[in-house]
């Protein structure tokens, strides 16, 4: 049951970090962004979500690392590398 609840908030964190970013809160999606990989260092999207928000500050030093975190999410999903 716990991991029910734990799915349903870190969903719930990375819609709101989305809605932030589409209303162009950047620095507030990247906030909820790290609550919910908090919960979740497993989320790809978040972590290509995050690094985005980074790139629209004009954070790219940030942002790359970020992104690449997301793409190592990725790899044990597919078992093989992009």
């Amino acid at each position: 049951m716990r991991e029910i609840f734990d799915l349903f908030l870190t969903n719930s964190l990375a819609k709101r970090a989305d809605r932030k970013l589409q209303q162009g809160d950047f620095k507030g999606a990247i906030q909820e962004y790290n609550q919910a990989l908090s919960r979740d260092p497993n989320d790809a999207i978040s972590y290509g979500h995050r690094g985005y928000a980074f790139a629209l500050l004009g954070d790219h030093k940030r942002a790359l690392p970020i992104l690449e975190d997301g793409r190592s999410a990725l790899i044990p999903l597919n078992g093989s590398e992009p």
